[in-house]
């Protein structure tokens, strides 16, 4: 197998493809304890902007269940999205999310990290394998029109599952180096973050 690597060029830089290139978010831990779900929906709540979407992404259904159950009946509307709905169920739920995803908190397992186009002012995810951050940083700011107000704030899972424990600590340590700094896309994906196959 041969990886080709596709660079795009300077002169393509422009216009619409320039502005999501250049999307940034600031990195900042949320300091809730792992594992504690109510901190962290109330932590959602506190810094969910009104006329914005806020994203909530956690490892587990549970975790999300957990979350969206302790900001169900507040303020802005929220919803929940995971694999265990049906496929009909889902597709609904994405529709919806992606038709008016204004003034709504969105609280996910890793479905969201492909095949819905979104754009949070504010996303909190639990730590993943970087490749999956990388994914989840995309929902942020994915339009580029939200530079000083993005932020990805982060905080390690209460338990590694699904994934490996040194796959969580390797991201939680370079989410360390990039705290307090504005990133796009382009600088998460230049992170020498070691991924172990074993993954789920």
């Amino acid at each position: 197998v041969v990886d080709t690597v596709i660079e795009i060029l300077a002169p393509e830089r422009t216009g619409a493809l320039a502005t999501r290139l250049d999307a940034a978010r600031r990195v900042q831990r949320l300091r809730v304890e792992p594992g504690d779900y109510k901190a962290i929906a109330a932590a959602a709540r506190d810094r969910h902007r009104a006329a914005h979407l806020t994203l909530v992404v956690l490892n587990t259904v549970e975790a999300a269940r957990s979350v969206y159950k302790a900001l169900r009946g507040g303020p802005a509307d929220c919803s929940l999205l995971h694999s265990r709905f049906r496929g009909i169920e889902r597709a609904t739920l994405m529709s919806d999310v992606a038709g008016r995803p204004e003034d709504r908190i969105v609280v996910s397992t890793q479905v969201i990290e492909a095949g819905i186009d979104l754009s949070a002012v504010v996303l909190i995810t639990e730590a993943a394998p970087w490749p999956s951050l990388v994914q989840r940083a995309g929902r942020c700011n994915r339009t580029g029109l939200l530079n000083a107000d993005a932020e990805l704030w982060w905080i390690p899972p209460g338990k590694p599952a699904p994934y490996d424990q040194r796959d969580i600590d390797a991201a939680c340590a370079q989410l360390e180096v990039l705290q307090a700094r504005q990133v796009t896309g382009e600088d998460l994906l230049a992170g020498d973050v070691q991924v172990h196959e074993e993954q789920v």
